[in-house]
């Protein structure tokens, strides 16, 4: 008997030494995983090795979860925001993909409520426009908003901000458009705005994630910080419809391959544009929206179907520092699911290549439809050069009053938001396994602005 147990515990200790061993390989070649409270650390590490005799605890509620987005569907008006089917479709493809890949017990819980959330949001912003004013907020449509896109980490966010002073437009902010509260009903004016309650219970949802997450927002903010008052780009809306742009490579390739597709997202920006009408309907700007969202340029002609009198702004910046520091946010939104050691540098590196060049590609594509007075192209050291002047010229191009409160705003703006405010995210194309020369390969065919022959 005592032979047993002891030849037992030696194979269990042989054991625990390979895993170990295998996993330290495993970390120094990935990403890691965002630093989390005690509680979830002891949950992750208990699960971890658990997880080791091919055991998943606290897995995805993938039934569940897709089961709540087809009772969604089945109470959709399709007369309103048309078929479903593409949206189910993403749903179930992109949980089924997570429960493949693992993620890390706390990021299943956290993507169990997160799922949960973003459904419920919009059975509550659908639910809203069917059963109110729904002529008045069907008519309420956006006349020539400025719509702002191009690759992530090329200042589009800065100009979308500076743009956003101009007291005439109306801008999306974090809290009108996050799933952390209910969208409806949509706020009736800029002075209620500034009272709406929906601020604090984001600013409590906000906390709740620093205490299991303590450096989430700090290590995010570095890259693009996010206040619950804040202007925030429509994304959030799309990512009720799964469009999940900045936590894609944690589900596996078939989500992936939904995500890419350019044929099967007419039902998401046929969402977005009912919910701004919606929020259209009780405060409309007095000359026109201004939206922004890096996720436009890869659904162009979706975009367009529901937006075509839309005022484009591309923004611009050389591909060797947009990869690697879009890596770098990408790398801070994923950390707080997965586990250290599921995702290589290197396999994130690759796939942030090809989708920014995918990007790049729709975006060249969609440009060469247009007249040249439906956009302008801003590059990014001359926009931080002279950023006013970079406004003006949009202003200039699209005819619109450029006023000098309007300047006054943007000036006021950038002495409170200087550049590095909330520190800076270091990142470097070698941190992801690439060389100048993959990058060169990759965006020297599809932009000419910076690879001259």
């Amino acid at each position: 008997m005592g032979y047993y147990i002891w030849s037992c515990a030696v194979i269990f200790a042989a054991f625990y030494i390979f895993s170990y061993t295998n996993r330290k390989h495993r970390l120094r070649a990935s990403v890691s995983a965002q630093k989390a409270s005690p509680l979830f650390t002891v949950i992750n590490g208990i699960t971890r090795f658990i997880g080791n005799f091919r055991y998943v605890v606290f897995p995805l509620k993938t039934a569940e979860l897709v089961a709540d987005a087809k009772d969604f569907a089945a109470n959709c008006d399709e007369n309103i925001f048309g078929s479903q089917k593409d949206y189910v479709e993403g749903i179930e493809k992109f949980c089924k993909g997570i429960d493949g890949l693992q993620c890390s017990a706390t990021g299943r819980i956290s993507l169990n409520l997160f799922i949960r959330n973003i459904i419920k949001a919009r059975r509550n912003v659908t639910r809203y426009i069917q059963n109110n004013n729904t002529e008045k907020i069907l008519q309420a449509r956006l006349q020539k908003p400025i719509v702002i896109t191009g690759l992530g980490r090329t200042g589009s966010t800065f100009l979308y901000n500076l743009i956003s002073c101009d007291p005439n437009t109306r801008a999306p902010h974090f809290f009108e458009i996050s799933w952390m509260t209910d969208p409806t009903p949509p706020v009736a004016s800029r002075d209620e705005l500034l009272n709406d309650p929906r601020i604090k219970m984001c600013a409590d949802n906000f906390a709740k994630i620093e205490q299991s997450y303590p450096n989430f927002f700090a290590e995010l903010g570095k890259s693009h910080s996010s206040k619950p008052d804040g202007i925030e780009e429509e994304l959030l809306i799309l990512m009720q419809c799964c469009l999940l742009q900045t936590i894609v490579i944690i589900s596996d390739k078939e989500y992936q391959k939904w995500y890419e597709k350019d044929d099967n997202k007419e039902f998401a920006y046929r969402y977005m544009r009912l919910f701004l009408q919606m929020m259209n309907e009780k405060w409309q700007p007095k000359s026109h929206w201004v939206l922004k969202a890096p996720i436009h340029s890869t659904f162009m002609n979706a975009l367009h179907k529901e937006f075509p009198d839309a005022r484009h702004v591309f923004t611009h910046r050389h591909p060797n520092l947009t990869v690697p520091s879009w890596a770098r946010l990408i790398e801070s939104y994923i950390g707080c699911y997965v586990d250290s050691g599921n995702i290589t540098f290197s396999s994130l590196g690759k796939f942030i290549l090809d989708s920014l060049r995918l990007q790049v590609i729709r975006m060249n594509n969609f440009k060469n439809t247009l007249d040249k007075k439906d956009y302008v192209d801003i590059e990014y050291d001359n926009l931080v050069a002279d950023p006013i002047g970079a406004v003006k010229s949009i202003y200039d191009h699209f005819g619109l009053e450029f006023t000098d409160e309007f300047v006054r705003r943007m000036e006021s703006w950038m002495e409170d938001n200087k550049q590095g405010k909330h520190g800076r995210a270091g990142y470097s194309l070698e941190r992801y396994i690439l060389a100048e020369e993959d990058v060169t390969r990759s965006f020297r065919d599809i932009y000419p602005m910076y690879y001259k022959s």
